[in-house]
């Protein structure tokens, strides 16, 4: 028995929802929340769609879905196709505040099967050895000594002093002015209120 697979590619713009209503397929991703602070990092959110619904393949799947459902909907029934598995993802990252879309094509069977059999185990990989290179000293007999340093350690003394002194001094002059902008504005302040509150 042969199967005769479409060629011509045609738009997934309103399919009917869980109501059996036509919905324009971009209204169905929305920005989505879950308090649930673990799930907003990218991976974290693909691990938990991944792990949290069970998968439903298409029927045929050659075609695109007559029907998908919201993702409060998926979240309820805890299963789903791939378009529904991507757009409940697309929800929680654009809520998470990726910028995140839904991206529509064909894949290996391995790949929608999610099939591993025939890859490698990323455990059972051996690590590259890198081999340490011993690192020896190669010590010359007759070697030229660096020059002696004659910098006066007095005059260094002097002037790390002298800078501290300028730093104190620039720091005393700041505090006495902020100390006459406080007085300043408190006279002022103190001004208004008898102003406002006169005596009687």
């Amino acid at each position: 028995m042969s199967t005769c697979i479409k060629t011509e590619n045609y738009f997934l713009l309103s399919p009917t929802n869980e109501c059996g209503i036509e919905k324009f397929v971009c209204t169905t991703i929305r920005p989505t929340v879950l308090p649930f602070p673990e799930i907003y990092e990218w991976d974290a959110a693909a691990s938990f769609v991944a792990d949290y619904l069970v998968c439903e393949m298409l029927e045929p799947t050659f075609e695109l879905p007559d029907r998908i459902l919201s993702p409060s909907t998926v979240l309820k029934r805890q299963k789903g196709n791939c378009f529904e598995y991507s757009m409940l993802l697309c929800s929680l990252l654009l809520g998470a505040g990726y910028d995140a879309y839904v991206v529509s094509g064909y894949a290996t069977q391995d790949v929608c099967l999610a099939d591993e059999a025939r890859q490698v185990c990323p455990f059972l990989q051996k690590k590259e050895e890198v081999p340490e290179q011993e690192t020896t000293k190669s010590f010359k007999k007759y070697t030229v000594k660096p020059p002696k340093d004659l910098t006066s350690k007095f005059e260094k003394m002097q002037q790390a002093r002298k800078k501290a002194e300028e730093e104190e001094a620039i720091k005393k002059s700041r505090l006495a002015e902020e100390e006459a902008e406080l007085a300043v504005s408190m006279h002022f302040l103190y001004a208004n209120m008898n102003q406002k509150w006169p005596k009687q």
